[in-house]
């Protein structure tokens, strides 16, 4: 088995220094064809630089060439600064980009082994050079990234027709301060509410202490401590708060983009859509923006293609032929925000979202019947889940929407769905309008403290035993004088080891009761201490795509204690085992076999699908192009068919529409994975029969791996 890893690895190796030859020429060819200034000149340049590094880094992290995929990556932040116009293109970059490039040559060479290694601090110094001379260019071209801080008297003066000694005067009378400093600021300023909560923590320990042994100094000393952390606290919220209003940013220029996007995309689908827009002056803060624009498109990309109709088929049901897409914003008395988007399209496809789930067997067919319209329209938030029949990378794969519940959720926001069939579609989104601190109950399994937010947690008590009843597969709990919920244990879910005996020392239990949009779990633990305030910090790339944790806090003298991500702790938890036994663990489900035919032209990518396929548990045959695709469909019986487009004999089209035209393989379903990313490309696939479209370009192992589960 290890030989033919080796022989398989080896094969790789080649193609990809056929290929990454093609590449490097390609980009230094792009590079000498730039023009310092020019960005109408240059954007076909960058737009083919930017695809070969990143295609370039791809390939060697696929292979595991680190040092490759790290350099490609830094110059594929310059490029991508540089389309996005955040830097300009002068000519001390573009000399700095050439010079790059010979780093990128020599560590293409390597591979071969007849070349030098190059050495990692070169690799840093070259990496660290790059990014300092594309930050000069941020800091000397970009005004639109400062933040503008007026006296007090200069705001005061709204009046748009002031003098220009006025002028003059707000000018000298302010400070340019870049966005990032200001964040940095924030974020330290942050820390101080750790500082407050070790106030509080020694506090608490002198008071046990005084409580033991009632001395008068000791009093003394805890008055002045008590007294000095009430002005630490006032002063920590007052400087939070200061700096938080500067950095808060209105909506008007995203609002501009989204009214082109609209425009541009209604357009690539034959769609008359009039963009509507109100609230442009609200502020949020900018974190909060920046984590915002993503959700914000993927629900107005799926308002246009899910939701509004084209114009004859409006017609046709009596509504005007241009649809309507609006975005507005409200901000309340607590200071949230709620954002709602809007279509007056056809409204969520019910039907289809009732079977995505019973396909993927996300709810049996009896739970989704006992299911109400509104319920049904939440699962569209589900992984898996989509109204679409025909799957793009953009649309229908059924984890976008996913991803945007995801992220409201981390913001601390909440989105509500409201559909009409027939009518429309209406996503509401509440949330803060500063990142605040947070409330958390702190918890123990094990040997590790956990932290869940206090907003989701609707009882703390004490249980017995024999009140844990098997239900069916699950076991429930009753919750007072409620109805019966779920139990599961916290140390399960979160794959922690806990070494807390079970059997007859132990006949009552911790159970925290856990609610968040009508889902409900009651979680048992072994303690339950206090609550918490803090602020939430990310755990860094190691922890990034930890299950269940969405980031960390620190309490008490220092403890940094991870904080649960309630939603994606309710979604994992299953009831199946029993949650007092002790060697409860989560069962993994395992791919159940099935025959994919892969047809690829290109040698490393063909090789690549391969071994990605076969990696996941499925016997792979390759093809390579569309003719030997069909010809081996005459001969071998195969659950799936995997097609790039771009191949000779017999493009991808052709392959689709031969196998859905003939009645023996028109049941096999057919996956597009290809680097043609227009709308009108994913038409020609959906009109041959193609099943799911994947892009290259944003191809991740996953991706295909979970579209072909899907489908088996």
């Amino acid at each position: 088995m290890g030989q033919e890893n080796n022989s398989f690895y080896r094969e790789l190796l080649n193609d990809f220094k056929t290929e990454s030859a093609e590449h490097y020429e390609s980009i230094v060819q792009g590079i000498h064809e730039l023009v310092p200034g020019e960005d109408v000149a240059n954007f076909v340049s960058l737009e083919t630089l930017y695809r070969n590094t990143h295609s370039l880094k791809g390939a060697a992290r696929a292979l595991s060439l680190r040092d490759i995929e790290k350099v490609c990556s830094a110059l594929e932040s310059v490029f991508g600064k540089v389309k996005k116009k955040e830097i300009a293109l002068t000519s001390e970059l573009i000399i700095a980009v050439q010079g790059y490039t010979k780093l990128i040559k020599d560590l293409i060479n390597n591979v071969s082994g007849t070349h030098t290694e190059v050495p990692g601090s070169r690799i840093t110094r070259e990496i660290k050079n790059l990014e300092k001379v594309s930050f000069q260019q941020k800091k000397t071209t970009q005004s639109e990234n400062f933040t503008v801080i007026p006296a007090q008297e200069i705001k005061e003066n709204k009046n748009e027709e002031c003098s220009a000694a006025q002028s003059n005067l707000a000018d000298n009378a302010s400070v340019r301060i870049p966005t990032e400093h200001l964040n940095m600021i924030l974020q330290q300023s942050e820390n101080f509410v750790a500082i407050k909560n070790t106030l509080s923590y020694y506090k608490g320990e002198l008071e046990n202490i005084y409580q033991k042994h009632p001395d008068h100094e000791v009093y003394e000393l805890l008055r002045d401590l008590s007294s000095f952390e009430s002005i630490v606290s006032r002063m920590t919220n007052d400087l939070i708060s200061t700096i938080r209003d500067t950095l808060l940013s209105s909506f008007g220029v995203f609002f501009r983009l989204l009214d082109r996007m609209v425009r541009e995309i209604a357009g690539e689908y034959g769609k008359e859509i009039e963009f509507r827009s109100e609230g442009a002056q609200s502020e949020v803060d900018r974190r909060i923006l920046d984590e915002l624009k993503d959700p914000i498109i993927h629900l107005i990309r799926n308002c246009i293609d899910h939701g509004i109709e084209d114009s004859a088929t409006r017609i046709a049901l009596g509504k005007p032929p241009k649809g309507t897409i609006s975005v507005h914003i409200e901000k309340m008395m607590d200071r949230n925000l709620v954002i709602t988007i809007a279509d007056d399209g056809s409204g969520i496809d019910r039907e289809n979202i009732r079977n995505s789930v019973i396909k993927n067997g996300i709810l049996t067919e009896a739970e989704v019947s006992r299911l109400s319209d509104k319920e049904v329209d939440d699962l569209i938030f589900a992984s898996g889940v989509t109204s679409k029949k025909f799957i793009t990378d953009i649309s229908g794969r059924g984890l976008g929407m996913s991803i945007v519940a995801d992220k409201i959720s981390k913001l601390d926001g909440v989105i509500v769905t409201e559909s009409i069939t027939g009518k429309g579609t209406r996503f509401s989104i509440t949330l803060p309008q500063t990142i605040a601190t947070f409330k958390g109950i702190l918890v123990k399994c094990g040997k590790q403290q956990l932290m869940i937010p206090s907003k989701f947690v609707t009882g703390v008590r004490r249980i017995k035993k024999s009140d844990i009843i098997s239900v069916g597969s699950g076991f429930v709990v009753r919750d007072g004088e409620g109805p019966s919920t779920g139990v599961a244990r916290l140390a399960d879910v979160m794959s922690i080891d806990s070494n807390k005996l079970q059997g007859k020392m132990e006949q009552t239990l911790n159970v925290l009761f856990v609610c968040r949009k009508n889902i409900s779990y009651a979680y048992i633990v072994d303690e339950v201490y206090q609550e918490y305030e803090g602020i939430i910090q990310d755990t860094g790339a190691m922890l990034a795509n930890a299950r269940n944790i969405a980031g960390v806090t620190m309490i008490k003298n220092g403890v940094v204690v991870p904080v649960v991500k309630v939603r994606e702790l309710l979604q994992n938890t299953k009831t199946t085992s029993s949650p007092i036994s002790e060697n409860s663990t989560a069962q993994q489900q395992t791919p159940s076999g099935g025959k994919i035919l892969i047809a690829e032209d290109s040698i490393t990518i063909r090789s690549m699908l391969r071994n990605i396929v076969e990696s996941a548990g499925y016997e792979v045959t390759t093809a390579v192009d569309g003719k030997d695709a069909f010809g081996k469909l005459k001969t071998e019986r195969f659950d799936i068919v995997v097609s790039d487009i771009e191949m000779p004999n017999m493009n991808g089209f052709e392959l689709t529409r031969n196998i859905k035209e003939h009645p023996e393989y028109n049941e096999i379903p057919v996956i597009l994975v290809t680097a043609l990313e227009s709308q009108s490309d994913m038409k020609k696939g959906m009109d041959a029969g193609a099943d799911a479209y994947i892009v290259k370009s944003s191809f991740e192992k996953s991706n295909l791996v979970e579209t072909i589960k899907r489908f088996l």
